[in-house]
């Protein structure tokens, strides 16, 4: 799972995660809602040995990002019969009370209904978190089910009680027809890279107007890595990360619908690449962009945006496409050994 809305991100939670979810985890302020107030007293080592069992179908855990720094977790757990079971927190206590949780529910919730194929969602809660409470019944429409008095000791044997909850897709959907936030998806099938890379690629007239390199496009990003944002089912943007040695991978091309710029929807693709790379272990990521000794507007934002995303220009080849569209070449060093 790859969301976001605005400068909010939830995404997979990986192996590099591992230390910022110790922190937390072993941190008891923050875990003491949990039933720890001491923490839990895990190692990196060993959330990372869990997460590597993490898995889409039985349970997932998530980070969640706020302008690219992380700010709490996520996680769903599938209990069967088509019911998830969540569970959600903001462990930066400054990004507390500042409505996030509500954000961040509406797009889980909504992600797991229209697209992990649940029809219903169960969670419980503290009763003496009644900040949770009031989002869950008042925000998000979760009925409440049952109060479970002393069910529980938490780490120093103080008895603890708490809410249940749940809530169907049905009434979900009904309350909720549309909640904005774009979905970012490895698309597999070469026919939908193809259909999705035309798509928008035609409608980009001002970025992408030769014929021959549109069909070139289209042929070519069958083979390669694939990655689209979604607004509700449609594809709004998509990049195609083209792998060509075990230190270089290439954004072989990438487009963004123009009435979805400025959204970051090009920053999260990026980051994605970026991603997929240092999993592989490449040290650099490549572009090839049009001169600035070619007039162009619109390919001025593009080498300012790939500039904003750490990208240096390196070399230009005027001839490299033809005379008429000299070739900047531009890179990312995405850290690591060198040797």
């Amino acid at each position: 799972m790859y969301i976001t809305n605005s400068n909010l991100c939830i995404r997979n939670a990986v192996a590099s995660d591992a230390e910022q979810l110790c922190a937390w985890w072993n941190d008891g302020a923050i875990m003491a809602h949990a039933g720890f107030p001491n923490g839990v007293g895990d190692t990196p080592e060993r959330i990372r040995e869990s997460l590597a069992g993490d898995n889409d179908g039985i349970h997932r855990r998530h980070i969640i990002e706020l302008a690219g720094t992380p700010i709490g977790e996520m996680n769903y757990r599938n209990k069967g019969d088509s019911i998830a079971e969540i569970g959600i927190k903001i462990c930066a206590a400054d990004e507390r009370e500042k409505s996030y949780g509500t954000i961040l529910l509406s797009m889980f919730i909504d992600v797991l209904f229209r697209y992990f194929g649940y029809e219903k969602i169960i969670l419980d809660t503290n009763v003496k978190n009644t900040r949770a409470q009031h989002v869950y019944e008042h925000k998000l429409g979760f009925r409440k089910l049952s109060v479970r008095e002393n069910s529980w000791t938490d780490q120093l044997d103080v008895p603890q009680s708490s809410i249940d909850y749940d809530l169907s897709k049905a009434d979900w959907l009904a309350a909720h027809p549309q909640i904005e936030y774009f979905r970012f998806v490895q698309v597999e099938s070469p026919d939908e890279k193809s259909a999705i890379c035309e798509n928008i690629l035609r409608m980009l007239p001002n970025w992408f107007s030769v014929e021959k390199s549109i069909v070139n496009y289209v042929k070519e990003v069958r083979e390669l890595p694939f990655c689209a944002a979604f607004s509700g089912d449609a594809a709004v943007g998509f990049v195609a990360l083209k792998p060509h040695n075990e230190y270089t991978a290439e954004v072989c091309v990438m487009g963004v619908l123009q009435d979805f710029h400025r959204h970051g929807i090009g920053r999260q693709l990026i980051a994605l690449c970026i991603e997929e790379c240092r999993r592989a272990g490449r040290l650099f990521l490549t572009v090839k962009t049009l001169d600035q000794s070619r007039e162009s507007r619109s390919y001025e934002k593009t080498r300012l945006f790939y500039q904003a995303q750490g990208f240096y220009p390196l070399e230009v080849f005027p001839l490299l496409w033809d005379e008429n569209n000299p070739c900047l070449f531009m890179a990312k060093y995405l850290g690591g050994a060198t040797e």
